[in-house]
Order: C-alpha cells, then sequence, then structure tokens
C-alpha cells in the first residue's frame, strides 16, 4: 500500500498544488513533498489532517485498489446456452457474461438464432444494446424499433421490453445491464422468453 502516492493522485485529482495543500494543513511544503514519494512516514494526526484539507475520509488510503480490477480471460467468462423447440423450429440463445459477478454492471454478448425473443419482461435499471451482426427487433413499450449493425438503443427496464430475431440469421448483441440480471435467469424462466 502507498500511501504516498495515493495522497498525490488525490491532491491532483483535486486540482490542488503541495503548496495549497501547505497552506490548508500547516505542513511544510517539504514535508508534503517527502509524504508523497514516501520519503517520510506521516503520523494519524498528519494523515487526517491531509485528507481533510482533499475532502475525503482516511479510509481511502486503505482502499484495496486491486480488488476493483479483475481480468477475465476467455476461458473464465460463463457462457449460458438455451434452447427450445417448437413446431419443428429450435429456438437458442446464447449468453456470453464479459463482466464479475457481483458488480453493479453487467456486460454481455448475446446470441439470437432466427425467430427466437428474448426478454418479454420489466426490472429495474437500466439496459443498453448494441449491434455487432444481423438486425433485430427491439420493443419497448408500445414503441418498437428496427435495429441493424452499429445502431444502439438505450432503455430504461422498469418498461415491458423483448428482442426479437425477426430474420433467417442469427444476430449478435452486445448489451450493458444495471444492476445485473443475466447472471441470475432461471433456466426454465430463458426456455419461456424463446418461445414467444
Amino acid at each position: 500500500m502507498e500511501i504516498g502516492s495515493t495522497f498525490r493522485r488525490l491532491r491532483k485529482e483535486a486540482g490542488l498544488t503541495i503548496g495549497d495543500l501547505a497552506d490548508t494543513t500547516g505542513l511544510s511544503r517539504a514535508y508534503i513533498s517527502q509524504v508523497e514519494t514516501s520519503k517520510a512516514s506521516p503520523s494519524l494526526q498528519t494523515v487526517r489532517a491531509m485528507c481533510d484539507a482533499l475532502g475525503v475520509s482516511p479510509a481511502i488510503l486503505f482502499e484495496d485498489t486491486e480488488a476493483q480490477c479483475v481480468f477475465l480471460p476467455k476461458k473464465r467468462q460463463k457462457v449460458l446456452h438455451f434452447e427450445s423447440e417448437k413446431d419443428e423450429q429450435v429456438f437458442s440463445k446464447t449468453i456470453n457474461v464479459l463482466s464479475d459477478q457481483n458488480r453493479k454492471l453487467e456486460v454481455v454478448i448475446l446470441e439470437l438464432s432466427p425467430g427466437t425473443t428474448a426478454g418479454d419482461h420489466a426490472h429495474p435499471g437500466e439496459e443498453v444494446f448494441f449491434i455487432l451482426e444481423g438486425e433485430l427487433t427491439v420493443t419497448h413499450g408500445k414503441k418498437e424499433f428496427m435495429m441493424s449493425v452499429g445502431d444502439s438503443i438505450h432503455i430504461e427496464s422498469q418498461q415491458l421490453h423483448k428482442l426479437y430475431n425477426h430474420t433467417d440469421q442469427n444476430v449478435r448483441v452486445i448489451s450493458a445491464r444495471t444492476p445485473p440480471g443475466f447472471i441470475n435467469l432461471r433456466h426454465d424462466e430463458t426456455l419461456k422468453s424463446l418461445k414467444n
């Protein structure tokens, strides 16, 4: 844990110079510079004074910044695949979860086979859909949107919405959603949506 470099980052983010911080805290410029370069270890009283001047809680100095970044190689990404058959037509949906679990934002790639519906539900939060391949019909409340490659839509998810692949080709869509929800899909709910 580098308290000095954290103080330097916070000071710069606040738009303050070492002189500004010295004026506010009563500490010398030389001492603040030594703290920021880890050449001096500040007392608890000094830490409190510097944090007060920067308008932050001392707790920020002890956050585990490594935990805020999670690398997910392809082999660790969760992939959910669902299939259903109706009137001799096979409907399938693949959900490739690109984000880590237990986060506020969830990003996935959806792949829908021809004639497949996804969604047809409402839930808290917001979603953005971006078409990577193919064409898609998106319904939000009473509005219907015909989308093709490069199109995006940002919706309030508490309104009833669904995605429908109206073509004879697979469609791939990247979706960002908050709060997360795809990771918690129940298999029976997903199969039901595939048949609608």
